[in-house]
């Protein structure tokens, strides 16, 4: 089953120095993926909805704020660079989709301000699927960025090495097919659309010059052109018009290796690796990886300037140094009687084969002096850039070298050869005769010497390179001799085991034919019960759809009569529709007024809340000083109480101590009385025992003996009072 989507993750960012660079985060999300792979790529204008169709295709409906492609709602760029993600397929392998950053942004990236630049290109030499966005419909410039990034990568297909060199792991490098999306779409669309938008006018047409971006288009991408169109997200065929665009990519033919076996998320990386490191590379190192030139479309408007301003300057300061040139060279030229040109003698120094310097400065200098206004510190006239200045330059200074070599060329082209002979008389009479003149008009007469003596010079150096030439001959005979002779061996050997291939080869054809008529045989067998039994089929499938061909007409007729009338069903459901609009918009009014109540009733509540906490507040501080108003009261009390009962204590014990110095004193005095046989009671002790002394009352009443006990504390011991010891009492 397919698993969990994996990813986005960064794959391509813009350098400082605007070179681009790999993320590890990207590559180790492609060399997870298992085959086979379908790689498709999205690129398009900015803000066209990439990253939103990148996140259907990818995570469907599982595509939130928190997974997927970043996307935003403000007109600044999101995108930069590219980002890829990955959907595991039920069947095995893996979906990749890259979401490269929007071109045309007046605020983007200045890689990609007028075209798809350096990523465009990565995108389509990795693609099986390029999947070109754009928002609302397709309009002209669409199919010009197209063209252009077709006529960069060209129709022909590059250089293929040999299977037997073939890098392993290399993808196989074959076009990919194009699929046109519109986000949004305002008009029905399709494939039919699409065939009529790229189809090249014909030559005649007045839109002829719109033919080479369309013929780019067509020989850059394998089959069909497809174009899909989605809807706005929230309608409720956007999901499927996604699963069926998924359906189209898949369709399409995964990457494969040059063994035949289909690459995997690795073998994409690596493919990956090698086009970032082939970008300005001059030629094709190793035979399979394309040099990428990243050429952007030139702007209009430096387009008209140049044409207007450079170009002409250029053409005419460069038939000006022709001109010059041409002139002093035809004004330096030694001219002999009857119109032939003078050879150059030993004295004379020989002319330059490449243009004065000094002229090409001065012609450089006059085309910076005529280009200073040009510039955008001129503050005046046209304003461009000083790399075209530059670029101007520089053709200039070519075409002037060019044109000076030329004009040297066609000087030294007219000079006559000197005829050779075998005389070395004929030759001195050939350089004296012109001379001859000459020296009677006053010239020296050592001038034909001094010519004699170059001329043998010239001679014994030709000789020289004569016989050193004869000599590399030799040696070069001997060298292809021996190689001839090796030749010659090893071509023997191979017509031995071409003879002994060739009989081995005549054999496993005879076997081959034996095998294949056999086979062929059985399968006609095969084939004539196979047709046998598909016209016994066929004939009773006619039969059995025909009745219900005939069934369903007239189940067609039965529903076409109760059907009801289209037109009234539709201005039903418009009315209904109406309606629906205006209690929508009802209940809307309503939920605000709703919503306005609520808000100013939730407002008086919390203003209750805030009095009645702020009461709270107030009430706990007045209870808590309360109570400790009340506690330090009662500790006050208590400590009172306990200084009073501490007094009372010490003055019970005071009173009993005087009552039983009392008693005793008491006791002592009545001991004669016990003699006389007064009668003996015991008395409980009277509850004044308690109280202080000053409360006691003396009882009044006859005289009894009584024994009051009592401890060391004053206290009555078992509270009674023993008649037999103790001091008389009156009642």
């Amino acid at each position: 089953g397919a698993g969990m989507a994996l990813g986005p993750a960064p794959l391509i960012r813009h350098g400082a120095d605007g070179q681009l660079e790999l993320r590890q985060e990207g590559i180790d999300l492609l060399r997870q993926l298992a085959g086979p792979v379908h790689v498709a790529f999205a690129i398009g204008g900015s803000r066209c909805g990439k990253s939103t169709a990148g996140n259907a295709l990818v995570f469907g409906l599982e595509a939130g704020d928190d997974t997927g492609f970043e996307t935003g709602t403000s007109f600044d760029p999101v995108t930069t660079g590219v980002d890829v993600a990955a959907r595991p397929l039920p069947g095995g392998g893996s979906l990749i989709v890259g979401d490269c950053e929007g071109a045309f942004h007046a605020c983007g990236s200045a890689q990609s301000a007028r075209g798809f630049g350096a990523l465009g290109m990565i995108a389509y030499h990795l693609s099986s699927a390029l999947l070109h966005v754009s928002m609302g419909s397709i309009d002209e410039r669409d199919i010009e960025a197209l063209g252009h990034l077709a006529a960069c990568v060209g129709p022909a297909p590059l250089p293929q090495r040999e299977p037997w060199v073939e890098a392993a792991g290399a993808l196989v490098l074959r076009a990919p097919s194009l699929v046109l999306l519109v986000n949004g779409a305002r008009f029905d669309m399709g494939d039919a659309v699409a065939r009529r938008l790229l189809r090249p006018p014909d030559a005649g047409h007045p839109d002829a010059a719109r033919g080479s971006a369309r013929t780019a288009i067509s020989q850059s991408f394998r089959g069909q052109i497809a174009l899909e169109s989605l809807p706005a997200c929230e309608h409720q065929a956007y999901w499927p018009k996604v699963d069926a665009l998924r359906r189209r990519i898949l369709d399409t033919a995964p990457l494969v290796l040059p063994s035949g076996l289909q690459a995997t998320g690795a073998d994409v990386s690596q493919r990956l690796v090698d086009l970032v490191a082939s970008l300005g590379r001059q030629e094709v190192r190793d035979g399979l990886t394309p040099v990428l030139s990243a050429r952007e479309p030139e702007s209009a408007t430096e387009a008209l300037y140049r044409s207007e301003h450079l170009e002409p300057l250029v053409e005419e300061l460069s038939r000006k140094f022709a001109a010059a040139w041409a002139a002093s060279e035809s004004s330096t030229a030694a001219v002999r009687p009857g119109g032939k040109v003078a050879p150059p003698s030993s004295a004379a120094a020989p002319k330059p084969l490449s243009p004065s310097k000094r002229a090409v400065e001065e012609v450089l200098v006059e085309f910076d002096q005529r280009t200073a206004r040009l510039v955008p510190e001129s503050g005046s006239g046209p304003c461009l850039r000083k790399e075209l200045i530059a670029d101007a330059r520089g053709r200039l200074a070519s075409r002037l070298a060019g044109i000076g070599e030329a004009l040297v060329r066609g000087r030294q082209s007219v000079v006559p050869r000197r005829h050779r002979s075998g005389s070395h008389a004929v030759a001195e009479k050939e350089n004296r005769g012109p001379i001859a003149p000459a020296s009677v008009a006053g010239m020296p007469d050592k001038e034909p010497c001094v010519a004699k003596v170059a001329s043998k010079r010239c001679l014994g150096s030709l000789e020289q390179a004569v016989a050193e030439l004869e000599q590399s001959f030799e040696r070069t005979r001997a060298l292809t001799t021996e190689e001839v002779s090796r030749l010659q061996a090893n071509f023997s050997e191979v017509q031995q085991k071409a003879a002994q291939l060739a009989a081995e080869a005549v054999e496993a054809e005879r076997a081959a034919d034996a095998a294949a008529a056999a086979l062929q045989d059985q399968w006609r067998e095969q084939l004539r019960a196979g047709q046998e039994e598909r016209s016994h089929g066929a004939s009773a499938q006619s039969s059995f759809f025909g009745g219900a061909f005939a069934k369903l007409q007239e189940e067609l007729r039965a529903t076409e009569e109760s059907m009801p009338d289209v037109g009234l069903l539709s201005t039903q459901l418009n009315e209904l529709r109406d309606q629906l609009e205006g209690e929508r918009l009802q209940r809307c009014a309503a939920a605000d007024s709703a919503a306005q109540v609520l808000e100013s009733r939730l407002q008086g509540l919390r203003d209750d809340l805030e009095s009645e906490g702020g009461g709270l507040v107030r009430l706990r501080e007045s209870v808590t000083r309360r109570l400790t108003q009340r506690s330090q009261e009662l500790r006050g009390q208590v400590e009172e109480e306990r200084r009073h009962r501490h007094d009372r204590h010490r003055a019970l014990c005071e009173v009993a101590d005087r009552l039983r110095v009392s008693l005793e004193s008491s006791a002592d005095a009545v001991e004669p009385l016990r003699a006389r046989g007064l009668p003996r009671a015991t008395i409980t002790a009277p509850s004044a025992l308690q109280l202080p002394a000053a409360q006691w009352s003396r009882p009044s009443g006859r005289t009894v003996l009584a024994e009051v006990r009592t401890d060391a504390g004053g206290s009555a011991e078992g509270d009674r009072v023993s008649s037999n010891r103790g001091a008389a009492w009156m009642r």
